[in-house]
């Protein structure tokens, strides 16, 4: 009996870790040639990774040069036709004042566009409301 708790012990520490770890998944890289403002941050031009977490609901853009430039962001799923899916990955920006400002990604093969919500304090999407 007590051979069975300890068996089931050890398969509880291996197996959790592995269930916890966050669920980001590398969909698509972006050579971006200019400095960007998304969700209040400026990144600068570069190199950049877009991950989606498992829910769909957050997105990760992160600088493949420095790591430490990211930036976390909510998104709304904007369907397209059905049958539609998408060819390429896409970035769309708007210039808004002076800065180029993330607005829409395309990710291939998905069959929506991700919107970045805004909050509605931010400055860059004032002119566009």
């Amino acid at each position: 009996m007590r051979i069975r708790w300890l068996t089931i012990a050890v398969l509880v520490l291996l197996v959790s870790p592995a269930v916890s770890q966050d669920s980001w998944t590398t969909r698509a890289t972006a050579t971006v040639p200019f400095d960007f403002v998304v969700n209040g941050a400026t990144l600068p031009a570069g190199e950049y990774r877009i991950t989606t977490y498992s829910t769909g609901n957050s997105l990760l853009i992160q600088n493949t040069q420095a790591p430490d430039q990211k930036v976390v962001l909510q998104n709304r799923n904007i369907l397209l036709n059905p049958g539609t899916f998408q060819k390429d990955t896409k970035l769309i920006f708007f210039f808004n004042n002076g800065q180029h400002v993330l607005h829409q990604i395309s990710l291939v093969d998905d069959n929506h566009i991700h919107d970045i919500i805004h909050g509605s304090d931010v400055v860059e999407m004032v002119a566009t409301r």
